[in-house]
């Protein structure tokens, strides 16, 4: 989300599945057909997948898929790979529309409530960010527009608010420190990276991003750099009232250069001798290269350790706050980026600037990094921005009944006590406000435990009501055990509900815990 730049669409590595191993130990057919299996270092874990119905007790599966808040396995793909053993053969998992059970153990007691955060200022005074800030948990980018808000107008509403001053993670921030191209060669000259050729031969061309003329390059490989980045930063931010630090771009690919066809960002001079960083193995913009990504996660640790020995910064409590779509959470740097920040904004979230309805694989990518990232003790920052065409009742900033229950409710089968959201029908800078949010925090009440999966959907009930998502691009119907009405008034009859692709409910009333 570059300031002043339009919006960077990251293509991030999902592969974010694991592949698990054992003998089964039981069955059972309801609610869900499942496998239990012992997993090494997990115990018993309970696997769902329609691959594993002729299983029995004592054959040997094998499952890929992911872990999702309960502990359980929800397998994208699964075999028996021994059929040793014998056991009771399970019944076919029923057919009709799936009821829902009562809730699951674990997860429980997290509010039903939605915590927002703010991107940017741009168009909000002073008077709107301190009255919005008693519901914010953090604002990315505050101060940055010429509209009267600031970091100690937001705080003025929220004193635990996290007022982040931005800047750009593998650049240096012109807006801040004021320093130019001249400035660097003449007294870093070693600090600025150069761009390669699509032939992958250096050149003497800066490697600028894209949209940031005026942000120089810099060697976020070299510790000196990210010292004095964290220095002039940090400086600003307390000068200025902030209380963290937010890096944008701070990606597991680099995105440095593009200046022409094929160049990317590959290195630095020193004494009029290229010395290489990046693209050993090959060329290409945007360039993927592990150094880049190994480059990146000790960034963050150099970063936090500066912030939590410089006696300045920690008498300031200066959070950490990095924009990064998710990632591989088996991958060690994507672990060392994780546990070395106080926050990250998954800029992409739930809805991936409106193309989610074709892309059914980015909810469970995006839930799964939302609970890793929750489970290590750091917020999570979920942004809902729906890009386009804005169509629908202009109460809801454009976005129809089915974007904002989709927003939140995906927000909902997540939330573990440490996320937040925001939504936008597109633009940033402005308070957006939706009246369902105030009604969902007031009666949804407590979590029964965490979400399960009825078919293609997600679904996670509370003291008062039950959340719905259906990522998929087919339908969901769900038998009701309760009577409920939708926090966005739409008819909710009898006892069955059928949830579209790509739609979501959030559902008042009886059925409870």
């Amino acid at each position: 989300m570059t300031a002043g730049a339009g919006t960077l669409t990251a293509q991030a590595d999902r592969s974010y599945y694991v592949t698990i191993q054992g003998p089964v130990t039981s069955i059972s057919t309801a609610p869900y057909f499942h496998v239990v299996a012992t997993i090494t270092g997990k115990g018993n874990v309970s696997i769902y997948s329609s691959f594993l119905k002729n299983a029995e007790v004592g054959n040997v599966v094998k499952a890929v898929g992911y872990y999702n808040s309960l502990g359980n396995f929800q397998a994208a793909t699964a075999s028996i790979v021994s059929t040793s053993g014998t056991g009771p053969t399970s019944s076919p998992a029923p057919t009709s529309a799936p009821t829902f059970p009562p809730g699951p153990s674990g997860g429980s007691g997290v509010a039903g409530a939605v915590n927002m955060f703010q991107i940017f200022d741009y168009s909000t005074t002073g008077a709107q960010s301190t009255a919005a800030a008693k519901n914010t948990t953090a604002v990315w980018g505050a101060g940055d527009g010429d509209a009267g808000a600031s970091a100690a107008t937001w705080r003025a509403g929220n004193p635990n608010l996290s007022a982040i001053q931005y800047f750009v993670q593998p650049t240096d921030y012109n807006p801040i420190s004021h320093h130019n191209l001249a400035w660097f060669q003449a007294n870093h000259p070693d600090w600025v990276v150069y761009d390669c050729d699509s032939n992958n031969q250096p050149t003497h061309v800066v490697a600028y991003q894209p949209g940031l003329p005026s942000d120089v390059p810099l060697d976020i490989h070299n510790a000196d750099v990210v010292q004095y980045q964290i220095q002039t930063v940090a400086d600003f931010a307390i000068a200025h009232g902030a209380n963290a630090i937010g890096a944008d771009q701070t990606l597991f690919f680099d995105y440095d250069g593009k200046q022409a066809p094929g160049f990317y960002g590959c290195g630095i001079y020193q004494n009029g001798a290229f010395v290489r960083r990046w693209g050993a193995s090959g060329g290409g913009f945007p360039n993927h290269d592990p150094q880049w990504n190994h480059d990146v996660s000790a960034w963050a640790a150099t970063a936090k350790q500066i912030l939590n020995t410089n006696p300045t910064y920690v008498a300031h409590h200066l959070k950490l706050f990095v924009n990064h779509p998710a990632g591989n959470l088996a991958n060690a740097d994507e672990q060392k980026l994780i546990a070395n920040v106080d926050g990250m904004v998954d800029e992409t979230g739930f809805v991936d600037y409106g193309n989610y309805a074709s892309v059914p694989s980015l909810f469970p990518t995006a839930l799964a990094y939302m609970e890793y990232v929750q489970r290590q003790s750091k917020a999570i920052l979920m942004t809902a921005k729906f890009s386009g065409s804005l169509n629908g009742d202009s109460s809801d900033n454009g976005l129809t009944a089915s974007q904002v229950a989709y927003a939140i409710g995906s927000y909902l089968i997540g939330n573990e006590g440490n996320a937040s959201l925001f939504i936008t029908p597109g633009p940033y800078g402005a308070v957006y406000n939706y009246p369902q949010i105030a009604t969902i925090n007031s009666q949804l009440g407590t979590s029964c435990g965490g979400y399960i999966n009825a078919g293609s959907a997600y679904v996670r009930k509370f003291s008062h009501g039950m959340v719905v998502v259906n990522p998929s691009t087919t339908s969901a119907t769900l038998t009701l055990n309760g009577i409920y009405s939708d926090v966005m008034g739409r008819g909710v009859t009898g006892t069955t509900l059928n949830v579209s692709p790509a739609n979501a409910y959030i559902l008042l009333g009886t059925g409870g815990c």
